[in-house]
């Protein structure tokens, strides 16, 4: 078991990056909406970087826009609070879990806390507004929540894969 200053620090951590992903998705949306809405596409960084205003009534990649709005708003708020609910049930109980492994969860609760809050505000909808690409190769439309969701997914990922190189290797081969 770890030290409570330990404990402490990761709270403080915890707690600064929930606030500060959740903090800068409001805001980004926040200009997206007073900003972007009803306007045509900003392009900056040589077309690289397009900010365009979009409410997305799906998930990942529109997933799921064509149901019913009354099921789809639901279902995504349910999915959504229990996917949550149980990142940090997890958070809570799992003391003992490697710093990378501890911030890549809280960076995927703060992205889906953000989605959240835009899907209980508009009506099930989630504004997105970033557009990355080169040319004619471009991504579909995301938002801050969605880059810590992203990242946080990645984090896992990697660590997953690290955690099975580490454990795979033989005890003369680990360091």
């Amino acid at each position: 078991m770890y030290p409570k200053s330990f404990a402490k620090r990761r709270l403080f951590l915890a707690t600064a990056l929930l606030l500060g992903c959740i903090g800068c998705d409001r805001i980004t949306k926040n200009y997206a909406t007073q900003s972007l809405q009803g306007e045509p596409p900003i392009s900056v960084c040589a077309d690289t970087v397009r900010l365009c205003f979009a409410l997305n009534p799906g998930g990942f990649l529109s997933v799921g826009s064509q149901l019913p709005d009354e099921i789809r708003r639901q279902s995504f708020i349910v999915l959504n609070v229990g996917l949550m609910f149980g990142v940090a049930l997890f958070l809570l109980f799992k003391r003992d879990l490697p710093l990378s492994f501890f911030m890549a969860l809280i960076l995927v609760l703060s992205g889906g806390i953000g989605n959240l809050i835009d899907r209980l505000w508009n009506n099930g909808l989630v504004t997105d507004f970033i557009n990355l690409g080169i040319g004619p190769l471009r991504t579909g439309i995301f938002n801050v929540a969605d880059v810590a969701l992203m990242l946080g997914a990645a984090g896992i990922a990697y660590h997953s894969w690290r955690h099975g190189q580490l454990s795979s290797q033989s005890p003369n081969q680990s360091h």
